[in-house]
């Protein structure tokens, strides 16, 4: 795993999946974008805002949105298969 430097800029699971929408037109959960980061064993910044769970955000290093889109795109095109 890579750390995340300070000075990266970094985007949440939100973020990921509305530029992954945009780029492919697949709508996906951003739960998606996390499960997918996690599966690659990246790194994440947590930020102070708390959601309605109590949880706060997971923020992901830009420079790792390559390897995130790659996993995306696989689930993408595994539920293409169904639909």
């Amino acid at each position: 795993m890579r750390n995340i430097q300070p000075d990266e800029t970094c985007v949440t699971a939100e973020e990921i999946v509305n530029r992954f929408a945009v780029e492919t037109g697949h709508v996906l959960h951003p739960t998606n974008a996390g499960n997918a980061a996690k599966a690659l064993g990246l790194d994440y910044v947590e930020t102070p805002v708390v959601d309605a769970w109590g949880k706060g955000r997971k923020r992901y290093a830009e420079t790792d949105l390559p390897l995130i889109f790659e996993r995306l795109q696989a689930l993408a095109d595994e539920r293409a298969k169904w639909e």
